[in-house]
Parts: C-alpha cells; sequence; structure tokens
C-alpha cells in the first residue's frame, strides 16, 4: 500500500511538472528561428518525465506484464499528446492548470484501475524500469540549455533527480525488501550528488557528478536484483555501471543523431529546427535505451545468482558418496 502511495505520488508530482513545462516553460525557452544543441531540453526534461512515471507505475504493479504492457502503451500516447500540445502552442497558467489536473486524473485513474495480482514480483520488469530510471535519473539531473541561465533549468534537472532516485529505490526494495537502511543512505547520497550537480557551474564536474549518481543507483538495484550484499557487489556493481555507460552512451547518442529522433519530433511539433552546425539530440531516448541495455545486463546478473543454488545442488548431486571416495582411493582408481 505505502509503495503504491509513494509511487502514486511520484507520478502526480510528475505529471504536474510536464504540464508545467509544456504551457510555460516551452513557449518560453523556443527559438523564434534556429536552435542549437540542448535548446530544446524543455522537451527532454518533459520526455524524462514521462519515461519516469512509466517506471514508477512499473514500480506500483511489482512488475505484472499485462499491466506494464498497458502503461507502456499509455506513456506511448502521453509522448503523443505532448507533440501535438507543442504544435498547438499551448501557452499560459491558466492552460498549465487545465492539462495539470487532466495529467494528475489520468494518473489516478491509472493507478486505481491497475492492481497488482498477489504478492509476487516480476524481477525482470522491475529490473528494466530501475535501470532506465537510474540513467534517466542521471542524465536528466545534468540537463543543460544553451545558455544554463534559466532557473527553470535547474528546477527540472533538480526534479528529475529527486523523482528518479525514489523510482530507483522503489524498485530495489519491490525486488528484495529487506535492507531499507543500506537503501535509504544511498538515496541520502544521491540526493547530494543531485544537488551537487546543480550547484555546479562546470560541465565536467556536472558530467562526472551524473555518471557516479547513474553507477549507485544502479549497484544499489543490482545488489537487491542479486540478494548479494557484500562489499564487492557494491564496488563491481559500480564499476561494471561506468565501463557500460562509456561503452554505450556516446554509441548510443550518435546512433540517436544518425536516426534523428530528435530532428523529426522538432519537425512534428512544428518548432524552428537546429542549425547546421548543432545537432538535435534526444538524451531521453538515449537514456531510456542504454537504461535498457544495462536492464538486460542486469536481468542475466540476477537470473544467475538465483539459479546458483539449484546448480550447487545438481553439482553435489553428481558426486561419488564419499566413503565410495575412499574406497576408490584404496583401490587405487583415479577419482
Amino acid at each position: 500500500m505505502i509503495s503504491r502511495l509513494v509511487s502514486l505520488t511520484v507520478a502526480i508530482v510528475a505529471a504536474i511538472g510536464w504540464a508545467i513545462g509544456i504551457a510555460i516553460v516551452q513557449p518560453a525557452t523556443q527559438p523564434e528561428q534556429f536552435g542549437s544543441t540542448n535548446t530544446y531540453w524543455a522537451r527532454d526534461a518533459r520526455l524524462m518525465l514521462i519515461a519516469l512515471t512509466l517506471a514508477a507505475f512499473v514500480w506500483a504493479v511489482k512488475g505484472d506484464w499485462r499491466r506494464v504492457a498497458a502503461g507502456a502503451a499509455g506513456a506511448l500516447a502521453w509522448v503523443g499528446v505532448d507533440v501535438a500540445l507543442d504544435r498547438a502552442e499551448l501557452s499560459g497558467t491558466r492552460a498549465a492548470v487545465i492539462t495539470a489536473t487532466i495529467a494528475v486524473a489520468a494518473m489516478v485513474a491509472a493507478w486505481l484501475a491497475a492492481r497488482p495480482q498477489g504478492t509476487h514480483a516480476n524481477r525482470t520488469a522491475l529490473i528494466l524500469a530501475g535501470a532506465v530510471a537510474a540513467v534517466t535519473t542521471g542524465i536528466g539531473a545534468a540537463i543543460e540549455s544553451p545558455t544554463d541561465t534559466e532557473p527553470s533549468l535547474t528546477v527540472a534537472g533538480a526534479l528529475i533527480g529527486v523523482l528518479g532516485t525514489v523510482v530507483v529505490l522503489g524498485c530495489a526494495l519491490a525486488l528484495a525488501p529487506s535492507g531499507r537502511g543500506v537503501l535509504f543512505g544511498v538515496g541520502a547520497v544521491a540526493l547530494a550528488i543531485v544537488a551537487g550537480i546543480r550547484l555546479t557551474s562546470t560541465e565536467p564536474t556536472a558530467l562526472l557528478l551524473g555518471l557516479a549518481l547513474v553507477a549507485l543507483l544502479v549497484a544499489a538495484l543490482g545488489v537487491h536484483a542479486t540478494g548479494n550484499r557484500r562489499v564487492t557487489t557494491w564496488a563491481s556493481g559500480i564499476a561494471g555501471t561506468l565501463g557500460a555507460l562509456v561503452c554505450l552512451g556516446m554509441p548510443v547518442i550518435m546512433m540517436s543523431m544518425v536516426v534523428g529522433t530528435g530532428t523529426l519530433l522538432t519537425a512534428l511539433a512544428g518548432n524552428p529546427p537546429i542549425n547546421a552546425a548543432d545537432e538535435d539530440v534526444l538524451l531521453s531516448a538515449s537514456a531510456a535505451i542504454v537504461g535498457l541495455a544495462i536492464g538486460a545486463i542486469l536481468v542475466k546478473i540476477a537470473d544467475a545468482a538465483a539459479d546458483a543454488p539449484r546448480r550447487a545442488r545438481a553439482y553435489a548431486a553428481s558426486q561419488p558418496p564419499r566413503d565410495h571416495m575412499w574406497e576408490a582411493r584404496r583401490e587405487g582408481w583415479d577419482v
């Protein structure tokens, strides 16, 4: 009950943030003729809030695949609504209030309609949702604009960082309810990193802190997914995540540029294009792809950890009894 209430709170806050972003922040930051890299950061922030809402929904329904599929369809429809409202040039406080009211009502209805069946949690869905939320949190907390001076930029980054941290820790607890104290400590460190990202003004520092935030959250998710809480598990989780981010991050971003996902959304929304010297990068999509890849790796590791006791029993059963081994040695057999 508490997890459903907290996850619904995350969804409601994200819905309100999205409504403010589409009706107030987007019109204020949209260029008149041509944009540059990160001009459409407000769009990325809104899409990240949608992704975090979907992850919170997966947490609320404990990864039930049927409900997860319905939630994913709803998230895609939400993205379509976002593009349509952006194209319609929705703006103003009144529009923001109306949009927020409708979005919040939709969140409440979705949570009331989708109650989890039984107490069993679907490990795979929760790991994938948590990993996407973790990567989205790190990238979203360090979100940038061409000027980095907009007050709403700091608010958006902090909001994504806080909500994403809650979602990842919620997915971790859904995987294994024990170890709450350690997770609270992880949450405190994560929120401190989010604050550090938003307070710093140097790009390399913000990037490094964002990577550290993702690594910490993924490690916490991995520890609860495998049930192994040794210090070495935390260390290997952090190191492995950093390696995965380095290996996957830039190729995925480059692929996004080649495919032109950002350019497509800009055209669909009827917004001015990015100038030829810069790139229209959709970081929210890149975060989701990298998160799914890291999540898939975590699923394999968790499956292997869950299967380890069975393999150990099978190995023990395949060994000859000790007394037979002693008899074999006495007779000079090679055992």
